[in-house]
């Protein structure tokens, strides 16, 4: 693969990070390569990906048309700080291996900043595809987002950053430290944040650009991702210039999620038929919620314990069946 090619610089790199991601990344690429702005370069990097062989075996067709870098697998916070290190373009665009672009999307970005110079961040919404029931829907019609964006909206959930979406300036990014390349979820929150702390001027495009690919969702990873949500909140009380008005909204959030996480773990040992934990992590998903259903929940399996798990683990199955 082409690792050394440096010709004159791009004005957009893109950084793609590949783990596992021999089954979608040509559909990711074509997309990059059917995109109606020219100058830029793509960067794949090879997180330590399992199906390497077959990864490879995919890119060797796009052999002259990517840089193809490759490390010991170090998680997708390292692997697109790695492409971002490497990049020669003024400005970074973010895709993920399973994601797509419209064939406008670095066009419309990249006018956003011809129009506003002092403009550090822009994203798009996206359109929803895959095995979910949000397949066909726009990203921000589920999760809105308002202008301007500011680390108040960021924290508050009123302004979601759609990472694959992303356009920012390099000087930016490495001012703002780059991605935590501690952590595997969330450190796309925690960047945007970070940037806004520091005064980063962050915009969006309302016209879906992307499409998202969104899975049919797993309890592991819901544990994974909101424990990840909670630590990074807490981390954000010490951000830069960080207010009261921050601070109450940190508050605010961190027990929403410390519920949602109380609902993964509840199902997660329902399933392993664990079952006082799981009324423990209901009980308490409950003090926040304050639901009927989820008292009606509890009293099932505490009295019988196999038909809370029975229901539980064949809705699971339909749902999965019909995603």
């Amino acid at each position: 693969m082409n690792t050394e090619n440096r010709t004159e610089a791009p004005l957009v790199s893109v950084i793609i990070p590949a783990y596992n991601a021999s089954r979608y990344i040509a559909e990711a690429l074509d997309s990059v390569f059917a995109q109606t702005f020219k100058d830029y370069e793509t960067v794949v990097v090879n997180d330590g990906s399992a199906d390497t062989p077959a990864l490879e075996q995919v890119l060797a067709a796009y052999d002259d048309r990517i840089v193809y870098l490759k490390q010991e697998n170090q998680g997708v916070s390292k692997a697109r700080n790695t492409g971002i290190h490497y990049a020669r373009g003024q400005f970074i665009a973010l895709l993920d291996s399973d994601d797509r672009w419209e064939p406008g999307f670095l066009q419309q970005q990249v006018s956003m900043f011809q129009s506003n110079p002092n403009l550090d961040l822009v994203f798009s919404d996206s359109i929803l595809f895959g095995a979910t029931p949000l397949n066909g829907r726009r990203f921000m019609s589920v999760y809105p987002s308002s202008r301007p964006v500011t680390l108040a909206k960021l924290l508050n959930g009123d302004a979601t950053v759609i990472t694959s979406c992303v356009v920012a300036r390099k000087t930016a990014l490495l001012e703002a430290g780059l991605f935590d390349e501690t952590r595997h979820y969330s450190e796309d929150f925690d960047l945007w944040c970070r940037m806004a702390a520091i005064g980063k001027q962050i915009d969006f495009s309302p016209e879906p650009l992307g499409r998202r690919r969104i899975g049919t969702g797993v309890t592991t990873n819901g544990i994974a991702l909101t424990t990840n949500a909670i630590s990074v909140f807490n981390k954000h009380r010490t951000l830069p210039g960080i207010t009261a008005e921050h601070i109450s909204i940190i508050d605010r959030r961190v027990p929403e999620y410390e519920a949602v996480l109380n609902l993964h773990l509840g199902k997660k040992y329902l399933a392993e038929k664990r079952y006082k934990e799981a009324g423990d992590c209901f009980a308490k998903a409950n003090v926040y919620y304050k639901r009927w259903k989820l008292r009606a929940v509890l009293l099932l399996i505490r009295t019988l314990p196999g038909l809370a798990r029975w229901i539980y683990c064949n809705a699971r199955s339909r749902q999965a069946a019909t995603a």
